[in-house]
């Protein structure tokens, strides 16, 4: 018999960012294809800049579509939520025209499954 089983875990997807040669651990909450907001422990002032990568990977029966896009970033909103962190609004201020479609199409994807 052949099974094949599709799943998706429903809970925040887990990033990790690297700053002064420390590894951060985020959540993020929301994503978009012009920005992001995610959920840390670490104090990002507004205004600050990011240079970020994203690695999405699709798995299509036996195949995996790995795409890695590069998009930087700009703080725009640092909100305390107390014990739990600090919520970051992050609006992508250069990202090509490619990397953007592709990030959308990996949302669409995510949000259709």
């Amino acid at each position: 018999m052949d099974l094949t089983i599709s799943y998706r875990v429903h809970e925040p997807l887990k990033v990790r960012m690297r700053i002064a040669e420390r590894d951060i651990q985020a959540e993020v909450t929301d994503l978009s294809e012009s920005g992001m907001s995610l959920v840390t422990n670490y104090d990002i002032p507004t205004s600050t800049i990011l240079l970020m990568k994203f690695s999405m990977v699709k798995l299509s029966g036996n195949k995996e579509d790995k795409k890695t896009i590069h998009i930087i970033g700009e703080v725009r909103y640092n909100i305390l939520l107390g014990q739990a962190g600090h919520r970051l609004g992050i609006n992508f201020s250069d990202i090509r025209k490619e990397d953007k479609e592709t990030l959308y199409a990996f949302i669409l994807n995510v949000l259709t499954q």
